[in-house]
């Protein structure tokens, strides 16, 4: 486990957690700018130190001490002070007072369709930060439509995500611009621990078949990457 400073808008990771089976499943949470999270999986905190998505120890003491000069120099000052910093960034005061769960990596949960709206026009999230909110579930989908809906500023992108998501996994993946659902016969195949669910994104498959060094073409849909993550924990079990 690494405790970092997140210097990108959003940055996810996940955690390890034990399923409805008892199975242990990786579940993704989200950090956003400025916050210190501790990360648990070497891999993430790998391919974040790779992206540059942390602060060094060095910027950090900078920042602490305020001779940090980098070119978001005056938005992690404002950010660290209560500020929003960058758009669709809450404040870290108003973060605070909402006093919810965090969801997509705000602290929305149990908020009501009227809460919401509020949250989303104060903060003026854009619209990756507003189909966020959603988490993937498709009551909180829902809600988060009702919010918009009162805004009355959604695009029809916003729209589109928000109602897939609250149809539930087998439109989800359409409605965010990914994989059609998932393929019969693949419903029935068995993953290890640690593999994601069947009803998880492409970009969660494609991740945790890159980090087990699994090859699938440049144009593989989720399911090609399934099938592949199957194909390759057959071949492992045959062996």
């Amino acid at each position: 486990m690494a405790e970092k400073m997140i210097k990108f808008r959003l940055f996810h990771f996940y955690v390890e957690e034990e399923g409805a089976d008892g199975q242990t499943v990786l579940t993704e949470r989200n950090a956003s700018y400025g916050q210190t999270v501790d990360i648990p999986r070497d891999a993430d905190v790998e391919r974040g130190e790779e992206l540059g998505a942390f602060y060094t120890d060095e910027e950090i003491e900078a920042i602490k001490d305020g001779s940090y000069e980098g070119e978001d120099a005056e938005q992690i000052a404002a950010r660290l002070s209560g500020g929003a910093g960058f758009p669709g960034v809450p404040p870290f005061s108003d973060a605070e007072g909402y006093g919810g769960q965090m969801v997509g990596g705000y602290p929305v949960g149990g908020m009501s369709a009227d809460e919401l709206s509020d949250f989303i026009q104060e903060n003026e999230l854009d619209d990756e930060a507003i189909i966020s909110l959603s988490g993937g579930d498709p009551e909180q989908a829902e809600k988060v439509l009702d919010a918009v809906n009162m805004g009355g500023s959604a695009s029809d992108e916003v729209v589109e995500a928000l109602e897939g998501i609250s149809a539930g996994p087998a439109r989800t993946e359409s409605a965010l611009g990914g994989s059609p659902p998932l393929a019969p016969e693949l419903q029935s195949g068995e993953t290890t621990e640690g593999a994601p669910a069947k009803n998880a994104s492409k970009a969660e498959w494609q991740e945790y078949a890159e980090l087990q060094g699994i090859e699938f073409g440049e144009d593989a849909t989720r399911d090609d990457i399934i099938a592949s993550v199957l194909e390759a924990q057959q071949a492992k079990s045959n062996e």
